[in-house]
């Protein structure tokens, strides 16, 4: 919880890792630097310095594009703010830059979802349940978009699959699932 202190002293370590980088070539970890640029970047954005946190994360990222958990970080700042464009912009580099991940499928959708872009979101949960056919989350979420889109059957059958797959934990989405699919036989 001291995050003065912690990012004074990561800003010292990445400075020094870059200095070394540059004094010898040869024999530096060229990571190293961007992996204390990365800690320093998630403290700012911890300390709530999202306005310092954002360009160090971007920095990051212009040394390892495939480093997805800083374009999640950077999704989560904008949807702190409702900026919903570049909060998708982000959740969708970050699974562009690891596309094997079905996690970051189902934070696209649920990023989609809360912007208000229904098809986008539901398209992205049916790729999260291809990729990953054993997670109840995207599932659960395909039902409940399906159903803000009025598709009954398509709700049904991801409210199903959820049932399915969802482990006790999930025992309040499974009451309000089961509540929910007697309704969706009943009206048309």
């Amino acid at each position: 919880g001291k995050y003065d202190v912690a990012i004074h002293n990561f800003a010292i370590l990445t400075g020094r890792a870059v200095a070394d980088e540059k004094a010898d070539p040869l024999t530096a970890v060229p990571l190293r630097a961007n992996d204390y640029r990365y800690v320093l970047a998630t403290m700012l954005y911890f300390a709530g310095r999202h306005d310092q946190a954002a360009p160090t994360f971007r920095r990051a990222l212009e040394f390892d594009v495939a480093l997805y958990p800083a374009h999640v970080q950077l999704a989560r700042m904008y949807e702190a703010g409702q900026q919903w464009d570049a909060a998708i912009q982000e959740r969708q580099a970050a699974v562009n830059a690891n596309p094997d991940d079905a996690t970051l499928l189902v934070d696209l959708g649920q990023t989609l979802l809360r912007a208000g872009r229904l098809e986008e979101a539901l398209e992205a949960l049916h790729r999260a349940m291809k990729t990953n056919p054993r997670d109840p989350l995207s599932p659960y979420l395909a039902g409940i978009v399906a159903l803000r889109l009025n598709r009954r059957a398509e709700a049904r059958s991801a409210f199903t699959r959820f049932l399915q797959l969802a482990p006790s934990r999930y025992a309040t989405q499974i009451a309000e699932v089961r509540t929910q699919l007697p309704l969706l036989d009943s009206v048309p």
